[in-house]
């Protein structure tokens, strides 16, 4: 699959809280499955490993953050965390220069950086 057949597969999915596909994802498993479809290092996943999609966001901070991550700027691969990194409530994946992600208001979205400059976000690579 090229990135654009990425960008338009997850663009024609909806949001679902602890969805993992293929018709539906949260943002942390769009995140996931763009790393596995574009044959990047792809981070941890805490809902194979959850039975409380509930408690995802502090399993998140717990074992994603806990991850070895190198902040960078924005870059294709790199995960964009919306809010500070440590503080991160949403997330999305850099991908043609744009930033992909998945929110129950909006639904799959892919966005230039520049459209997203009212939120904090920091980027950065899972350096497995």
């Amino acid at each position: 699959m090229t990135s654009d057949d990425v960008i338009n597969a997850m663009l024609a999915t909806e949001y679902e809280r602890g969805a993992r596909g293929p018709d539906a994802w949260d943002c942390w498993g769009l995140v996931c499955e763009v790393c596995r479809l574009m044959n990047w290092p792809a981070p941890y996943d805490p809902l194979a490993h959850s039975d409380d999609p509930r408690g995802l966001l502090t399993i998140f901070r717990q074992h994603v953050l806990a991850e070895d991550w190198k902040l960078t700027d924005c870059q294709d691969g790199a995960v964009a965390f919306f809010g500070k990194f440590a503080a991160a409530r949403h997330a999305g994946i850099v991908i043609n220069g744009g930033v992909l992600h998945t929110r129950e208001d909006t639904g799959p979205q892919w966005l230039a950086p520049e459209d997203l400059d009212e939120h904090k976000i920091e980027y950065a690579l899972w350096a497995r």
